[in-house]
């Protein structure tokens, strides 16, 4: 009963949907569609990938905490690109693939049952190829999602 209670007063939080979108201006940005769930530990979520074109090629990226190896957020202008172009997460590629010939993905993330990851916040954003920009990749706005 206490679950079902806490579940209920935080739902607004868990709704993955609402989850907070950072700032990304990047060109030709791809795009983080529909996201089913929270990151609950031991569970999987699924996030919609959405590309530019058709078949495009992405790249779900992952960080947690302010990013380990790469600190983040991190304005790419200091590398050519537009002001306000950042790269949000930068830890983990959680996966690479292509689109469909809708530019969309559905990827399944699994969720260690790591008790150490509890109530801690993750970044995702999709990376794409573009030979357009400067470092020949174009990044979506981040999506930040607590664990629990």
């Amino acid at each position: 009963m206490l679950r079902f209670l806490f579940l209920l007063l935080i739902s607004p939080i868990l709704n993955a949907q609402a989850a907070p979108r950072l700032q990304s201006s990047c060109p030709g940005s791809p795009d983080i569609g529909e996201v089913d769930g929270a990151m609950f530990r031991g569970s999987p979520f699924s996030v919609d990938v959405v590309t530019s074109g058709p078949g495009g090629v992405a790249l779900l990226v992952m960080s947690l905490e302010n990013g380990i190896s790469y600190p983040v957020p991190q304005d790419m202008s200091l590398f050519g690109y537009s002001s306000g172009c950042m790269v949000w997460a930068a830890d983990v590629v959680l996966w690479n693939g292509t689109t469909d010939q809708s530019n969309n993905a559905r990827v399944v993330v699994p969720v260690p049952l790591d008790p150490l990851l509890a109530g801690h916040r993750a970044w995702l954003q999709v990376w794409e190829p573009d030979a357009s920009t400067p470092l020949g990749l174009t990044f979506s706005f981040g999506l930040e999602i607590w664990i629990f």
